[in-house]
């Protein structure tokens, strides 16, 4: 006989959210695993919407599962055929059997700074593909690559739902794919994923994340995850990632997604649309040769000195995004060129090439030449995985180049920028945190 916690009834005064019926509704229409619906119940109940009382449980281990006629009273319920009190007496059930576990809060063993920081070392050397051996960072490997990928393929989507501190993630779609792309098609793959990302994300992130898309470019290709403007709901974000990037052996490439994710949320913080006018340019003009794209850009940059950025329009002078470039990006801008000022895409490669040799001492990393967005994004992943820079030099091996943080140096002050911010150095522990 082990002791447990029971719910007896709902509290008084106290609703149940609508999310949870939601769940409900798609556990009993197999949308949504036993896993994901009895984690909703778990949190009624650690969050007191559940009264409970200490009794004892049956000798059941709940090894059978989750009752069938429990999944008809939870659709029953959603559709509001039955009333809370009948749903609540089959979860009283699920707690007695042991199936759902109120777990009591236990010590963790304290963990070291130091030990986190050395953590978050090995998952910035991971970025950067510096290759220090890691058990959870996998070096690049051509017998991933997958032949006869020559533009994205879409494997498949599911809708995000965030409520409280619960995400989960709704199947939308399973594309048709090719048989060599049917083993990147698995579910339990794709949950690994979001679960690893949402370990991660804090809640004022995950909440303007409303769609996921599973998709690939083909290994090694430059795009191993992104985020862009939800095409539906166009003030929130669609999250893509490529799991032959990111798991190409069927397994999660820890170090590097988990830094991949710092990274996009970083755009997501910065892009939002709380930070600018969200006058934005249809995507539908980003295309070559970018005449139409490249016209409207420079319509709006002239009557917009904040317009450097085609997701959220006209930056708002607060936003962290203007703040960051009016402190690092006013002098260098005009040297910068976009990709869609040119014709050539070779001749926009030269052009970077150029830029980053001139500037790369500004930088935390190559990649954080490209646009301002990226460099806000790669120093935001600096900030959350390297220590605070101070006047002792700090070196970063960058694709084998010994870049130079201190405070002394401008991609130090990148980093130290975001210091300013309590809420950005609170994101910055919760994350460290979750590694």
């Amino acid at each position: 006989m082990i002791g447990v916690m029971i719910p007896n009834v709902f509290a008084q005064d106290s609703e149940i959210p609508a999310w949870i019926k939601n769940n409900a509704g798609w556990w009993a229409d197999g949308q949504i695993d036993d896993s994901s619906f009895l984690q909703g119940i778990q949190y009624l109940i650690q969050e007191g919407i559940m009264v409970i009382s200490t009794t004892e449980t049956s000798d059941s281990s709940g090894s059978e599962g989750v009752p069938a006629w429990i999944k008809n009273n939870a659709g029953w319920w959603a559709d509001g055929q039955i009333d809370d009190n009948s749903f609540v007496s089959g979860i009283q059930w699920l707690v007695s059997s042991g199936i759902i576990v109120v777990e009591q809060e236990q010590t963790q063993p304290a963990v070291t700074g130091e030990e986190i920081q050395k953590l978050a070392d090995e998952y910035w050397a991971c970025w950067i593909k510096d290759p220090i051996p890691s058990s959870s960072c996998f070096g690049y490997d051509e017998d991933y690559a997958i032949g006869g990928i020559e533009k994205t393929v879409y494997i498949s989507s599911y809708d995000v739902v965030c409520n409280t501190n619960l995400c989960g993630m709704k199947l939308y779609e399973h594309y048709d794919v090719d048989v060599k792309l049917e083993k990147f098609q698995d579910e339990n793959l794709h949950k690994q994923l979001f679960d690893a990302y949402v370990s991660i994300t804090p809640k004022q992130i995950l909440d303007e994340v409303v769609f996921l898309s599973i998709e690939t470019d083909g290994y090694g290709d430059p795009s191993s995850a992104s985020v862009s403007r939800d095409e539906l709901n166009p003030s929130k974000f669609t999250l893509r990632i490529d799991p032959i990037d990111m798991a190409p052996d069927g397994s999660v490439n820890e170090q590097f997604y988990k830094s991949a994710m710092i990274h996009e949320n970083a755009h997501i913080l910065s892009l939002g649309s709380s930070q600018g006018d969200n006058d934005s340019i249809s995507s539908g003009l980003y295309k070559k040769p970018y005449t139409e794209f490249r016209k409207v850009f420079q319509e709006k940059t002239s009557v917009c000195a904040n317009y450097y950025s085609y997701s959220p329009g006209c930056m708002n002078d607060t936003s962290y995004m203007n703040l960051f470039f009016q402190e690092f990006w006013v002098d260098i801008y005009p040297s910068f060129k976009w990709l869609f000022e040119f014709d050539d895409r070779d001749e926009f490669v030269d052009h970077n090439a150029l830029f980053y040799k001139k500037y790369k001492t500004q930088f935390v990393a190559e990649y954080a030449t490209s646009n301002p967005h990226e460099d806000f994004a790669e120093s935001f992943t600096a900030f959350v995985l390297k220590e605070k820079p101070t006047k002792s030099a700090v070196k970063i091996l960058e694709n084998r180049l010994e870049i130079v943080v201190s405070t002394s140096t401008i991609a130090g002050q990148k980093i130290l920028f975001f210091y300013d911010f309590p809420e950005l150095v609170e994101m910055r522990d919760f994350i460290r945190s979750n590694l």
